[in-house]
């Protein structure tokens, strides 16, 4: 079996006698490659073994077996080949905001992990956070990711607001429970104003194109019937429920998650002016 040329002397073969290699779910790869090598000093400490390449040999016991050498590599690193091994990944899902996963990796190279990378399996899964938590022989690194967006179904919030606004004008008529003591009086009027918060994490982006216009939310509030006639009125457009403010931070532009609040205000159609 020929051995890269960064290993053995060009030209020059070996025999691989024995592979002994440990491969870990949970850390790096170990174990021993035992050759049989016309002379001595075909390896060299720090490189990669023959078809490892993200193996690196960290001891070279040699003996010399009349004139043939039988040479033991104790190596360590990554066995599979590609590079990198996750393991561990540690989810917190939630149903009110973005989930997370964070991930440990053994790599041989770092920069293969970059912001905004998708999680492999989760396309709306995001790498937010790299730490390099440890150093392995100065070759591979054990790195901490944090990965942010969404693996799960989401819930919306609701938040109901009713305040107190209070008009005062002239010549007014109000139809309100209890009645009302003559017609066309000097008033002063506690409104409510009512409204309604809307939040939820999703992939739609906020819908900009609902303000301005009628707009009413999923399952209303009661809304008290309340009306006024005279000569002293505004007179509203869009009135009864509509959009009063829509807010929508996207997780980083581009990845297409929201968090979007969407803001229902009940408008009267009549105020005192």
């Amino acid at each position: 079996m020929a051995a890269p040329t960064e290993v053995l002397k060009t030209g020059q073969a070996v025999t691989l006698m024995e592979d002994r290699i440990k491969r870990s779910l949970t850390s790096i790869d170990e174990g021993t490659l035992t050759y049989c090598v016309p002379t001595k000093y075909y390896f060299t400490l720090g490189t990669a073994p023959p078809t490892y390449p993200h193996m690196r040999i960290h001891d070279i016991d040699e003996k010399d077996d009349a004139g043939d050498f039988i040479v033991t590599l104790t190596c360590r690193g990554l066995a599979n080949g590609s590079g990198s091994k996750i393991i561990g990944m540690k989810w917190s899902k939630n149903a009110l905001g973005y989930d997370d996963c964070n991930v440990t990796v053994i790599v041989a190279n770092s920069d293969a992990y970059n912001a905004g990378d998708s999680l492999q399996g989760h396309p709306l899964m995001f790498l937010m956070e790299k730490q390099e938590d440890d150093y392995l022989d100065d070759k591979y690194r054990t790195l901490s990711l944090k990965y942010s967006g969404i693996a799960w179904s989401k819930l919306e919030t609701r938040v109901i607001t009713v305040n107190e606004n209070i008009q005062s004008g002239d010549t007014i008529e109000v139809t309100f429970p209890g009645g009302w003591p003559g017609q066309f009086l000097k008033s002063q009027v506690s409104w409510p104003t009512i409204v309604v918060t809307d939040t939820v994490v999703t992939t739609a982006p906020p819908p900009t194109i609902l303000i301005p216009g009628a707009a009413t939310p999923p399952n209303p509030p009661t809304i008290q019937s309340i009306g006024v006639s005279g000569s002293d009125l505004t007179y509203h457009w869009p009135h009864e429920w509509k959009l009063s403010s829509i807010n929508g931070p996207e997780l980083f532009r581009g990845a297409g998650v929201y968090t979007v609040t969407l803001v229902y205000e009940y408008q009267w159609p009549i105020t005192i002016s």
